[in-house]
């Protein structure tokens, strides 16, 4: 699946910005992206839907390696956020909204964008 034939423009530069806000080591700009503008987009194109999977955005989103984890890590925290908030965990219409497997990789992204910034920091 390619990310640029899923999403719109505004998304991909949404993504790329976040990103360079990161590698640039920008605080203001990534509270406002993180915060504020997902907000905005997800209310705008994300209602009813998930985000692009987060293997979709790393296969199609490069990025400087050094910061790519942060931005990845940051970005799956984001989406799982999303998708536990945003859809009921049952549906009666369409059954479950997301598996155990999303529980178990979101905390797994959990752990790991902990450890990075340990690794960061330390």
């Amino acid at each position: 699946m390619n990310l640029y034939s899923t999403t719109s423009n505004d998304i991909m530069n949404f993504l790329k910005e976040f990103s360079t806000a990161i590698k640039e080591n920008n605080l203001q700009k990534i509270g406002e992206h993180y915060s504020i503008k997902w907000n905005e987009i997800t209310k705008k194109n994300y209602k009813s839907t998930n985000w692009p999977h987060p293997v979709v955005v790393e296969a199609n989103l490069s990025t400087d390696v050094q910061f790519n984890g942060l931005f990845f890590y940051l970005y799956r925290e984001r989406y799982y956020n999303h998708l536990f908030n945003r859809f009921c965990v049952f549906d009666s219409k369409n059954g479950l909204q997301f598996s155990l497997k999303d529980h178990a990789e979101s905390y797994q992204n959990f752990i790991n964008l902990f450890n990075l910034i340990i690794k960061i920091w330390a």
